[in-house]
C-alpha cells in the first residue's frame, strides 16, 4: 500500500529533517601489486615460448628470456616485447611504491539532505506542504548531483458532497555526469607501474600505445551536465450525493523535460583518435505521460453484518516523448565549452536528429467487495484492458481475478479458546496482462538515408511481429495469518503458483531473415515457491522493547512451452553470432541459466594420454593448461570433440534456492537500536570483472589468486599456466583455452549483507517542551555495512556493474 503525507485536524506543525553522510567504496576486490603483476608477466611470456617450442635448449631459453622478455620494448624496434623500459626500473627499484591511479580520479563522496515540511488542518480539510534540498558528491572526482524539490498534498471539503484535493510535486535535478564510468573503469585497470601524468594521453602496458586506452585524468576533462525538471500531480474531484454513493474523477500527469550538454575538449585523446577536434552535443528530451480515471463506488452495510462495496470505472492513459540532438564537431578553442554549438568548424559532420513517438492504454474495470460479519470476504475484479502496442485484433485482453479469505478467529466456536489472537485463511486467483515492449513491435519500421540527394529507406535490425499479443499471467496462492500470545507473536505462510503464457520476449533471427531480432510471444514459464514472514514483540516493559522479524522465501521456475513445432530451446547470440552464457531458454529448465562448457580442470602430466584422443577444435591442451570436457556429440555420445552445439550445458542458475531477511529493533528509553539484514543462497553467478581478473597474463590487473597458478612444481594449483606470446615469433601458434569458456568462472553468489544499522535518541517528551518543541530525535545511520560472501566479483546482488558503496549518515529530526 502506497501512502501520501498529509495534515492532520488541530494545530499547526513544523518539521525538519535533516542529514549528512560520507559514502566511500565497500568493496574492491584484491588485486597484484607492481611485483607480483611483473612477475605474472614475465611468466607468462616463458610459458608461451616453452609451449611453442617444445624443445628448446636451455640456452635457447635463457637468450628468450634476456633478449624477448627482459630486454625492453622499443616502438622503433629492436627491443622485447613484454616490458617497457618503466616496468623494469620499477620492478629492479626495491623502495617503489605503487602508483594509484584510482586515488587519483576518486573520493570519500559527502552528502547531505535537508528537508521542511508544514502541515495542519480543520474539520473542512488537510494540507501537507515540504521543501527538499540535496546535494550529492559523485564518488569520481568532478562528479555531483543537486536536487530542489517542492510537494503540496491538500484536500478541501466545498460541499458536504464535493471534496476536491491534489497530490502536486516538483523536482529539479542538476548533475555533472562527466565520463564517470569510463574514468572509473580506465583508472581501476591503470598500470600500478605507470606514473601518474596529466599529460599522458593514453595509457599502457609494456610502452605499448592503445589509442583507446584514454588518459582517465584528461577524460575528467569532459563536461556533461544534465538538468532535469518534473512535475508529477494528481488531482481528483469527489461527489458524494447520497450516502455511500461516490463518483470521482482523478486526472493524473507527469512531465519531463531533460536537457543533457556535453563537451569533449580538443586536446585529449578521443580527439586524437576520433578525428573530431573537439565534439559539443545538445540533447533536449521531453516526456509527458498522462492518466484520466473515472469510477462510481458503492458502499453500504446491511443488517449490520453485510458489507458490500462496488466500483465501476475507465482509465485512459498516454506516454508521449519527443527528442532532439545536435552535435557539432571541430573547435579551435576549448573556452566556450558547450555553450556555442554553432562554432563548430566541420561543418559536414554536423549531426542532428529528432523523433516523436507515444502509446496508449484504455482499461475498463469492475470491483466488488463483500463481507460478512468481518469473518467471510470475497473480491471479484474483471479488468478489460486495450493497447496501442499491439495490432487491431490483438490489442484487448481480458484479466479476470478473485479471493476470499475466512477470518476463523471471530467464528462462534473460537471464542473461548485462547491459543490464536488472529487465524485468518486467504486464497485468491487472478490474471495480470503484460505489455511492457517497444512501440510499434508489431511493424517492420523503415528509416529514411539520405545520401548525395536522394533519400532510401531501409528497415531497422528488428522484424516486426504482426500477430503479437498480452503476455497474461495467471496466478493462485493460498496463505494463512495467525497471531499468538496477545500479538506478540505474528506469523504469516503463503504458496504461489504463477504461470505467465505468451511470453514476450526479444529473440535472435537468423542471418537469413535480414533481420537480427524480433519481439514474439516465445512460451509459458511456470514459477512456483512459499513466502513465510514472522514478526514477534520478544520484550515489553515500561522502559524496554524488542522486536524481531524475519521472512524467507524460495520459488522455482521452469519453462514449460515454447510454440513451435517440436522447439526444445531459444538460443540467444550477440551480434556476431557469438553463443552467450546467459539468456537461453531450455524446455523444462529454469528461465535463468548459464549455459558453457564443463571444466575438466588443469592438465597434469598423467592425463595426456587421454587428453590427446580429443579434437580441442584449434586449441591445444598440454599440461597446466584448462581444458572443458567432451560431453556429448550428434548421437548423444562423447563424440571426441569440443564444439558448442554438444558439449555446453547447464551449470547452474542466478536464481537463488531460498532468499530473505531479517531485523531487530531494541530501544530503551529514549534510544533504538535498528538491524536489518538480508540473505540469499544457492545462487550461480557469473562475474565478468572476476575473468579478467583471473584471466591477466600481466598486461592488465590480475587478481591475487593467480599466485596459485600452475608451474611444474606447483601442479596443485587452482589456476591454469597464463600464455603471453611474441607476436615476432615464427613459431606455430599455441591457443589455449580460458577460464571465462567454462564454469571454472561461475561463482557462488550466496551472501549475508548487513543493510543498515541505525542507532538513534529521542530527548524526553519534559526536556522537549521545555524548548516549546514537540520532538527531536537525533541519529545515525550506516548502510551496508559488511557483506559475507564467496562471490569474487565487487556484489554478489548488484553484480560487476559498479563497487557497491557504504555510506555513514548523521541525522536530525526537529518538528514543534
Amino acid at each position: 500500500m502506497i501512502t501520501t503525507k498529509k495534515g492532520a485536524k488541530g494545530e499547526g506543525k513544523v518539521s525538519y529533517d535533516g542529514w549528512i553522510g560520507v559514502r566511500s567504496y565497500a568493496n574492491m576486490p584484491e588485486t597484484m601489486n607492481s611485483k607480483q603483476l611483473f612477475e605474472l608477466r614475465r611468466d607468462a611470456a616463458m610459458n608461451s615460448f616453452a609451449a611453442r617450442h617444445p624443445n628448446a635448449t636451455e640456452a635457447e631459453i635463457n637468450a628468450n628470456l634476456q633478449n624477448r622478455i627482459m630486454t625492453p620494448y622499443n616502438p622503433l624496434g629492436g627491443g622485447g616485447y613484454v616490458f617497457g623500459q618503466y616496468e623494469i626500473d620499477a620492478y629492479n627499484d626495491p623502495s617503489f611504491q605503487d602508483y594509484d591511479w584510482m586515488d587519483e580520479v576518486t573520493r570519500n563522496a559527502i552528502e547531505h539532505n535537508h528537508s521542511l515540511s508544514f502541515s495542519g488542518g480543520s474539520e473542512k480539510g488537510s494540507f501537507f506542504l515540504s521543501l527538499n534540498y540535496a546535494n550529492q558528491q559523485g564518488m569520481v572526482r568532478n562528479l555531483n548531483n543537486k536536487n530542489i524539490s517542492g510537494r503540496i498534498n491538500a484536500e478541501y471539503n466545498v460541499k458536504p458532497w464535493l471534496k476536491v484535493g491534489t497530490n502536486t510535486s516538483y523536482v529539479r535535478t542538476e548533475s555533472q555526469l562527466g565520463d564517470g564510468d569510463e574514468v572509473f573503469d580506465k583508472a581501476r585497470g591503470a598500470n600500478p607501474m605507470l606514473p601518474i601524468d596529466y599529460d599522458l594521453l593514453t595509457l599502457n602496458y609494456g610502452g605499448y600505445v592503445d589509442e583507446n586506452y584514454f588518459n582517465p585524468l584528461g577524460t575528467m576533462r569532459i563536461e556533461n551536465d544534465r538538468i532535469r525538471n518534473r512535475i508529477i500531480s494528481s488531482n481528483f474531484l469527489n461527489v458524494n450525493p447520497v450516502k455511500g454513493l461516490n463518483f470521482r474523477t482523478t486526472f493524473s500527469v507527469n512531465y519531463l523535460d531533460e536537457q543533457t550538454f556535453r563537451y569533449q575538449p580538443n586536446d585529449i585523446q578521443q580527439a586524437i583518435r576520433y578525428s573530431n577536434k573537439g565534439q559539443a552535443s545538445h540533447n533536449r528530451d521531453n516526456v509527458v505521460t498522462w492518466q484520466w480515471d473515472n469510477t462510481v463506488s458503492y458502499d453500504t452495510t446491511l443488517a449490520d453484518v453485510h458489507r458490500v462495496n462496488a466500483v465501476l470505472g475507465t482509465s485512459a492513459s498516454n506516454i508521449s516523448r519527443n527528442y532532439t540532438n545536435a552535435i557539432g564537431r571541430g573547435f579551435d578553442s576549448n573556452l566556450f565549452g558547450y555553450h556555442n554549438i554553432g562554432a563548430s568548424e566541420k561543418l559536414a559532420d554536423r549531426q542532428l536528429g529528432s523523433d516523436f513517438y507515444s502509446s496508449s492504454l484504455m482499461s475498463y474495470f469492475l470491483r466488488a467487495n463483500y463481507t460478512y460479519a468481518s469473518k467471510y470476504y470475497l473480491t471479484v475484479t474483471a479488468r478489460y484492458d486495450g493497447s496501442s502496442k499491439f495490432a487491431q485484433g490483438h490489442r484487448w485482453g481480458l484479466f479476470p481475478s478473485f479471493s476470499a479469505a475466512w477470518n476463523i478467529a471471530e467464528e462462534n466456536f473460537m471464542q473461548k479458546q485462547t491459543i490464536f489472537d488472529q487465524l485468518k485463511l486467504r486464497a485468491g486467483y487472478g490474471v495480470v496482462g503484460n505489455q511492457e515492449i517497444d512501440n510499434f513491435a508489431f511493424l517492420t519500421l523503415y528509416r529514411p538515408n539520405v545520401s548525395t540527394g536522394s533519400t532510401t529507406y531501409v528497415p531497422d535490425s528488428k522484424r516486426g511481429t504482426s500477430d503479437i499479443t498480452w503476455e497474461g499471467q495467471r496466478q493462485f496462492n493460498i496463505g494463512v495469518d495467525m497471531a499468538f500470545l496477545n500479538n506478540r507473536i505474528k506469523l504469516s505462510a503463503d504458496y504461489f503458483h504463477i504461470v505467465n503464457d505468451n511470453l514476450l520476449l526479444t529473440r535472435n533471427l537468423a542471418e537469413t531473415t535480414g533481420f537480427s531480432t524480433s519481439i514474439e510471444n516465445i512460451g509459458e514459464i511456470k514459477n512456483q515457491g512459499v513466502e513465510f514472514t514472522v514478526d514477534i514483540n520478544a520484550l515489553r516493559t515500561k522502559d524496554w522493547e524488542w522486536n524481531i522479524s524475519a521472512n524467507f522465501s524460495r520459488d522455482r521456475n521452469e519453462v514449460t512451452k515454447l510454440y513451435g513445432d517440436g522447439v526444445q530451446f531459444i538460443k540467444k547470440y550477440d551480434g556476431d553470432h557469438n553463443l552467450q552464457k546467459e539468456g537461453n531458454l531450455f524446455l523444462g529448465e529454469s528461465r535463468n541459466t548459464i549455459y558453457i562448457w564443463r571444466t575438466g580442470g588443469i592438465a597434469q602430466v598423467a592425463d595426456m594420454d587421454r587428453l590427446n584422443q580429443i579434437d580441442w577444435q584449434g586449441r591445444q591442451v598440454n599440461p597446466g593448461d584448462l581444458y572443458p570436457l567432451d560431453v556429448s556429440g550428434p548421437d548423444g555420445k562423447p563424440d571426441g570433440k569440443i564444439n558448442d552445439e554438444y558439449d555446453r550445458v547447464i551449470v547452474g542458475s542466478p536464481d537463488p534456492k531460498f532468499y530473505g531477511g531479517f531485523s531487530t529493533d531494541l530501544s530503551w528509553k529514549g534510544l533504538s537500536l535498528n538491524l536489518v539484514f538480508n540473505y540469499s543462497y544457492g545462487a550461480k553467478k557469473l562475474s565478468y570483472m572476476y575473468e579478467t581478473l583471473v584471466g591477466s597474463v600481466g598486461r592488465s590487473l590480475a587478481s591475487v589468486d593467480l599466485l596459485d597458478r600452475w608451474t611444474p612444481e606447483n601442479t596443485d594449483a587452482k589456476f591454469p599456466r597464463p600464455m603471453l606470446h611474441d607476436g615476432n615469433d615464427g613459431a606455430p601458434s599455441y591457443n589455449t583455452f580460458n577460464a571465462g569458456q567454462m564454469d571454472f568462472s561461475v561463482q557462488d553468489a550466496s551472501y549475508l549483507r548487513l543493510s543498515t544499522m541505525t542507532l538513534a535518541y529521542t530527548l524526553p517528551k519534559k526536556l522537549v517542551n521545555t524548548m516549546k518543541l514537540d520532538n527531536v530525535r537525533f541519529y545515525t545511520t550506516a548502510s551496508n555495512v559488511f557483506c559475507w560472501t564467496p562471490y569474487k566479483g565487487y556484489d554478489p546482488e548488484t553484480g560487476d556493474w559498479y563497487p557497491p558503496t557504504r555510506m555513514f549518515v548523521f541525522g536530525l529530526n526537529v518538528s514543534f
